[in-house]
């Protein structure tokens, strides 16, 4: 019986909101023991924290980008692992440069909003994620040009009572979702990976709703009920992709019992849950 090896892609890391890559540095160092000829790439948004949180999403995915571009080992393709913000950074990153830079062949989420994020009405805004004052920013000034170009979470606040609002002022997920400035590239881009893994579960204390690491969201009008992936227009419409990809059976939902910090911390985790899909064969 013959068995064929596929090369082992190097591998991607890029960090949260309110982080750096250092807090990365734990999950690299678990990766490179179980997988000895990996290239691992951790990069850094800026300044990390600080850019992370301040910094546009379309100028924190041009920096990922050219993180990735600097290292000769990402030419022939490359494996994209993010946390958190940083799940959706490499998220817009597949839509948008895809087609111009070194591949993504494979997209994995680490409890990601990639559903958008969303607290404070019926729903409280939990552990560390927005600290207090980036809260009242984005309550009082959500949709405001202020806060669209100052503070990234705002590019992804799908608030569930500012729909429209949000459809035509936030700067990011709508136009990830292709809901708006509808461009095909993005879908042809999202669809270019052999698979897309996704992480997150209940225990979650960080995002809101914790569906949206699944592209779950707040239904219309509420912040006390969700409507999963499936139950979306922009899935049933197939606005960027993920229809197709889930009926292709290339879409994991891997649901676990962790909290928020410890998918970049846990070491069972990171060396039986996420490593084997860190291998292409």
């Amino acid at each position: 019986m013959f068995v064929t090896l596929l090369a082992q892609y190097p591998i991607v890391l890029i960090h949260g909101f309110d982080s750096s890559a250092h807090y990365l540095e734990y999950m690299k160092e678990v990766i490179q023991e179980q997988i000895p000829d990996a290239t691992v790439i951790n990069c850094e948004i800026g300044n990390g924290r600080w850019d992370s949180i301040f910094m546009e999403i379309s100028q924190q995915i041009k920096l990922l980008a050219e993180c990735i571009s600097e290292n000769s080992a990402t030419q022939g393709g490359y494996i994209g692992v993010g946390h958190s913000q940083g799940g959706y950074l490499m998220r817009a990153l597949l839509e948008e440069y895809n087609h111009k830079m070194a591949p993504m062949v494979r997209f994995i989420s680490l409890s990601s909003p990639q559903g958008g994020f969303f607290c404070g009405v019926k729903s409280l805004c939990k552990g560390n994620y927005l600290p207090t004052f980036v809260q009242k920013l984005l309550f009082y000034l959500q949709y405001k040009d202020f806060a669209q170009s100052r503070l990234s979470p705002a590019q992804y606040w799908r608030n569930p009572y500012k729909l429209k609002a949000y459809a035509k002022k936030a700067r990011s997920l709508p136009v990830m979702d292709n809901i708006r400035d509808y461009n095909i590239q993005r879908k042809i881009n999202f669809m270019s990976v052999d698979r897309v893994i996704l992480f997150g579960g209940p225990l979650d204390e960080v995002i809101s709703p914790w569906q949206s690491a699944f592209f779950g969201v707040w239904k219309d009008g509420t912040d006390g009920s969700v409507s999963l992936y499936h139950d979306r227009e922009e899935y049933k419409q197939d606005t960027f992709g993920l229809r197709s990809m889930v009926e292709q059976g290339k879409v994991e939902f891997k649901v676990e019992k962790m909290f928020h910090g410890d998918y970049t911390t846990n070491y069972k985790f990171i060396a039986e849950r996420l490593t084997p899909y860190l291998r292409m064969n």
